[in-house]
């Protein structure tokens, strides 16, 4: 911001010294402009300057934290899967270990990368912006804990369990470290596509908007999904469960509000 400063102070002093020697009405034109123009060009450089700051911050505070998780692996493990693990590959314990880390230490930097928003938006926000924008960020971010801690406490110990009880005699299951830390990235993918579904049901107006949003949801997932039609509804019907859950529970809330 000196740097800024100085360059504004000796720009209007050169502008002022023509302004001696020209044209008065002119000068003072080309001053307003120029300082419009220059002021919102270092602003601009400024606020890419503080997000790539903050932008940076939380990855610093994603890797630190990752390297303390790394240091309790173990127990982050056995608390995550009681059962025996194998590993088959020479550095396969240590980056399984290590993803596994980096993935919990950014969902407990969460409440920084929150702050870090927040922060960022704040200044140029009414006091009552403001106070919205902390209640969303602050019901989003719990609503993702919920939906993560219920997924990790009940799916993933029912998803192990039911693969696992194909085993019999003849069938031994060894469940690799690679595939568990797969099976956990995936549901942390899918509480976060539950709450952006959820959040999708809250805030469209679903009634006018339904076959449109259905519609488009099919073609999505047409495209992502292998070309069949179990796994088109598959997953398809899930989301559009989510939806209308979502859909339910902001109106009850507004009728909440109301009452």
């Amino acid at each position: 911001m000196r740097r800024l400063s100085v360059r504004i102070w000796i720009w209007a002093k050169e502008k002022c010294s023509e302004l001696v020697m020209g044209h008065p009405a002119k000068m003072m034109l080309e001053i307003t402009c120029g300082f419009e123009s220059l002021f919102f060009r270092n602003m601009l450089s400024y606020h890419n300057l503080e997000l790539k700051y903050r932008f940076g911050y939380y990855l610093l505070s994603v890797l630190l934290g990752g390297l303390v998780v790394f240091e309790y692996k173990y127990i982050v493990l056995f608390h995550l899967c009681p059962i025996e693990l194998i590993f088959t590959e020479l550095y396969e314990g240590f980056s399984c270990l290590l993803w596994l880390s980096l993935c919990v230490s950014l969902i407990v930097s969460l409440p920084y990368l929150g702050y870090s928003c927040v922060s960022f938006f704040a200044p140029g926000l009414y006091k009552h912006e403001r106070k919205r924008l902390l209640r969303f960020m602050f019901q989003q971010g719990l609503l993702f804990l919920m939906i993560l801690c219920s997924y990790i406490k009940y799916l993933l110990p029912f998803g192990l369990f039911f693969f696992i009880s194909f085993m019999n005699d003849n069938l031994v299951c060894s469940i690799k470290l690679v595939d568990f830390t797969m099976f956990v990235t995936n549901i942390v993918f899918l509480a976060l596509g539950t709450t952006g579904v959820l959040l999708l049901g809250l805030s469209l107006p679903l009634v006018q908007l339904r076959k449109w949003v259905y519609s488009g949801l099919l073609l999505i997932i047409a495209i992502v999904t292998p070309p069949d039609i179990v796994s088109l509804l598959l997953v398809w019907f899930p989301l559009m469960l989510m939806l209308e859950l979502g859909y339910y529970i902001g109106i009850v809330l507004k009728i909440s509000k109301v009452g």
